[in-house]
């Protein structure tokens, strides 16, 4: 209708244009507004490794806590990427060992400020050779809380 009485008034580019405009305008300020938060995570990680370069541990510690541990829901859920290639072979052993100090070190630190020991679970993703299989080229396991679980999966 707004098109129809716009062409009879021969006004459809100023109604195209303004509504162009319009949109342009809200486009720009959510863009704006991403900016804003990039720049504000930006400082924040900036701030963070400076703290890690001067070994300020408890800066380290308050900050991963706060990355970390989110609001929603009382689970912190963890993803470790493990390069699962043919030249990695010799280093998955190594990995299990791993696996298993972060689970004791996670309990350590969570303990150590209040929370729940067991309230973390850790998914594996391995990732492979480019000439496996599409179906092998990305694995996950479940999400545990029991590392002999995942020393299971690896």
């Amino acid at each position: 209708e707004q098109i129809e009485q716009a062409q009879t008034e021969q006004k459809l580019y100023d109604m195209i244009n303004k509504k162009r405009n319009e949109k342009f305008a809200e486009e720009y300020k959510q863009i704006t507004d991403r900016i804003d938060t990039a720049k504000e995570v930006h400082d924040n990680g900036m701030q963070f490794l400076e703290a890690l370069h001067a070994n300020n541990v408890q800066q380290v510690k308050r900050d991963l806590l706060s990355y970390n541990w989110g609001p929603a829901s009382k689970t912190m859920k963890i993803a470790v990427c493990v390069d699962a290639t043919g030249s990695m072979g010799s280093l998955l052993g190594k990995t299990k060992q791993k696996i298993r100090e972060m689970f004791k070190r996670i309990r350590g630190i969570l303990k150590e400020n209040g929370h729940d020991p067991n309230s973390f679970e850790i998914q594996m993703v391995a990732y492979r050779n480019y000439n496996a299989p599409a179906s092998d080229l990305l694995l996950y396991s479940g999400w545990q809380n029991d590392p002999s679980s995942l020393d299971k999966w690896l």
